[in-house]
């Protein structure tokens, strides 16, 4: 049997760095995937409440529901660009800038609408 040369050693090496590398990075795409998952269901949470207190006139609630997701969406995403924070499994400003977004948008929607069937 041989002795290893510094080539192998060195190749070992580079395959665990790569293999810790790609590990970190899966667990970093987990936890930036729950955060925007939590944006979406405080999105969905904030406009089912508020399409029980806004009178729809005839709008689809599930449609409120999905502009309040995207809106919440939108603001959790400008939340971690402004703050400068990534973005993590629970991040509490985070879900509360998404909420105050989702109900932002949802008002406007409903705004906007309004204004468009009068």
């Amino acid at each position: 049997m041989s002795k290893p040369t510094q080539m192998d050693t060195a190749g070992v090496l580079m395959r665990r760095f790569f293999f810790v590398a790609r590990s970190i990075a899966s667990e970093r795409t987990c936890i930036m995937l729950i955060g925007v998952v939590g944006w979406i269901v405080i999105g969905i949470i904030a406009g089912f409440i508020a399409n029980k207190i806004v009178d729809l006139r005839g709008d689809d609630p599930k449609m409120g529901i999905c502009v309040a997701a995207i809106g919440a969406l939108i603001g959790g995403w400008l939340y971690s660009m402004f703050s400068g924070n990534a973005v993590t499994s629970f991040n509490p400003r985070s879900l509360l800038f998404a909420a105050i977004a989702a109900v932002v948008a949802l008002t406007a929607f409903h705004g906007w609408r309004w204004k468009a069937a009068a």
